[in-house]
């Protein structure tokens, strides 16, 4: 049996050495060349049995004499062990020995199996280094990290746990991934999850919810999400980012620019407004002058009543007007919901065509789109900004300039909202700045350079784009496409 472990070792390029067990001692009988090789000893110094001592590293000495003791008295002891052989030239290497107890023609032995694990040691010691490392970097992450299995947090970082409004993680012991949320919010994210786990391919874009701590703070929280492991199985690893106060800032700028789309459409207003009070002033001052004479002449009563219910139609016309400006103006309360893009695009040209009227024809054909999904203000105020851009992008040289706005459903995944104007078009060298903010081509002082750079950051928010193409003295077109209800990248 001895022997066929010895040929099998050798074959198999295992170092081997065989002892027999005396009441003198150990001493070794057998030994192949490749323990020599990696003992580091000839022959003649293993057979000695005294020269083994000096191959082992100084520290292991002891540990490795107190085996070979029990070995001697016959006690049980672990199979394995690691040690360091130290070459002549000092080369150390990492060595598992597995030790047996057979007999050699009758006589106790012991069978030792070396093995040379120095590179694998090397393996997972710089495994370890970069496990230790890139938990050093998400530990010290400026977002929140976390890994989550089966609706459960198995790990999430200190950032992360005060997002959360905990101090420690056994904190969240008894709390699912989802309670933090909306009943809305917490729907969509088990389907985003869902979809993830069936695919196999992480969102192309971060999903937005709002989060309720345990500290009983609310936050607004952007999520980019993707596939991990955890322990063997599959896992969810998210990067966490409280957006609360840019969401705030951004939607200071939204207001500042629809502000400044308000100025643009003052004059236009003003026009507008004036002609229906101006009627209705004109009928009044006759009603004033003709109400003395009524009691002399009863038959002006049908005719004065005529100029009543005049004037009530052009003060109510006003305050339409003045109403659809104030809703325009209205910050309110940004809520993503369906959205009817008609409709929306409806009350844009409405409240856009004091701007339009006087400078270019607006073609423009309302048609039945699918819903979208987004916040249908905000939608208003982008449309209203690029037809009022549109405008002010037209030249004074007493031409018939046209606004072309068509909306198309483009299969069953997104809308596509054209804006197109024939004015003056944007130098090739300055259309890559066209979304930057502050940035206008305007010479005139009349732009702040805000409006297409929020318009941009509306539609990118809602999961759309929005994009320029530009030829100079022929005009300009500007792309919004945005997602359809139904688009599973939406959840």
């Amino acid at each position: 049996m001895l022997e066929a472990i010895t040929v099998a070792a050798t074959r198999a390029r295992v170092a081997i050495v065989v002892s027999l067990l005396t009441p003198e001692g150990m001493s070794h009988v057998h030994v192949n060349d490749h323990a020599l090789s990696l003992l580091d000893l000839s022959r003649e110094e293993l057979l000695d049995g005294t020269a083994v001592w000096g191959a082992i590293a100084p520290e292991d000495v002891p540990r490795m004499r107190e085996r070979y003791a029990k070995r001697l008295r016959g006690e049980l002891m672990e199979p394995k062990d690691e040690l360091t052989v130290v070459h002549k030239d000092g080369t150390r290497l990492a060595i598992e020995l597995t030790t047996a107890a057979v007999e050699y023609d009758g006589t106790p032995a012991n069978v030792a199996f070396f093995y040379d694990i120095t590179e694998r040691n090397q393996v997972q010691q710089a495994l370890a280094s970069s496990e230790e490392r890139f938990r050093s970097l998400v530990e010290a992450a400026p977002d929140g990290v976390s890994i989550a299995q089966n609706g459960r947090f198995v790990y999430v970082n200190p950032v992360g746990l005060q997002l959360l409004g905990v101090e420690r993680f056994e904190q969240l012991e008894n709390v699912g991934l989802t309670d933090f949320h909306s009943p809305e919010d917490a729907e969509r994210m088990k389907k985003r999850i869902a979809q993830m786990l069936e695919t196999g391919q992480p969102p192309k874009e971060p999903a937005e919810y709002r989060a309720t701590g345990l500290d009983g703070i609310e936050r607004v929280v952007e999520v980019r999400s993707m596939l991990t492991e955890h322990e063997g199985a599959p896992a969810i690893m998210g990067i966490v980012r409280d957006v609360t106060a840019r969401n705030a800032m951004r939607d200071q700028l939204i207001q500042a620019d629809r502000l400044a789309a308000l100025g643009h459409l003052s004059a236009g207003v003003a026009h507008e407004v004036n002609n229906p009070l101006g009627y209705a002033t004109l009928n009044l001052d006759m009603l004033r002058r003709e109400l003395p004479q009524l009691p002399d002449h009863p038959e002006r009563l049908s005719a004065l009543i005529e100029r009543l219910e005049a004037a009530q139609q052009g003060v109510q016309q006003a305050g339409r007007i003045v109403g659809e400006l104030l809703s325009f103006a209205r910050a309110g309360q940004r809520e993503r919901t369906a959205v009817d893009l008609t409709e929306v695009i409806t009350r844009a040209v409405k409240i856009a065509k004091v701007e339009l009227h006087p400078r270019a024809h607006l073609s423009f054909e309302p048609r039945e789109l699918p819903p979208v999904y987004g916040d249908a203000a905000q939608l208003q105020q982008a449309i209203v900004k690029l037809l009022i851009n549109a405008t002010q992008s037209l030249s004074d040289d007493g031409k018939e300039h046209e606004i072309r706005l068509e909306a198309t459903a483009k299969a069953e995944t997104e809308v596509v909202v054209e804006i197109s104007d024939t004015g003056c078009g944007i130098p090739a060298e300055q259309i890559d700045r066209v979304f930057d903010p502050f940035f206008t081509t305007k010479t005139d002082k009349n732009g702040t350079g805000l409006g297409l750079s929020v318009s941009h950051g509306i539609v990118e928010a809602m999961g759309g784009s929005l994009t320029v193409r530009s030829e100079v003295e022929r005009g300009t077109t500007f792309t919004l496409a945005l997602p359809q209800l139904s688009d599973p990248n939406l959840l």
